[in-house]
């Protein structure tokens, strides 16, 4: 996956990697200006720590992981099975 690179000069998309890199990056330094600019007012970001970013990692993956399996289940399924029913 990682070293399969396809050309997508044609389509004009930015690869997903490419946009979350560029998220991740600009929250850093977003979170670095916002430090220079207010200094010692920055108190209310103290939670922001290791153990934060894990739950909110894990909650949205588990979030993602919810959704991915009940569009499954009720999406694609039925439409797997309205398609062997058409066929048939």
């Amino acid at each position: 996956m990682f070293l399969n690179r396809r050309n997508k000069i044609s389509s004009k998309q930015a690869c997903t990697r490419c946009s979350i890199l560029r998220l991740y990056f600009s929250a850093i330094l977003l979170l670095v200006v916002m430090y220079i600019v207010m200094g010692d007012k920055l108190s209310y970001l103290s939670f922001v720590n290791k153990e934060t970013g894990v739950y909110l990692v894990f909650g949205f993956g588990g979030l993602i992981f919810l959704y991915r399996i009940f569009e499954w289940y009720f999406i694609l399924k039925d439409s797997k099975n309205h398609d062997q029913g058409v066929q048939n």
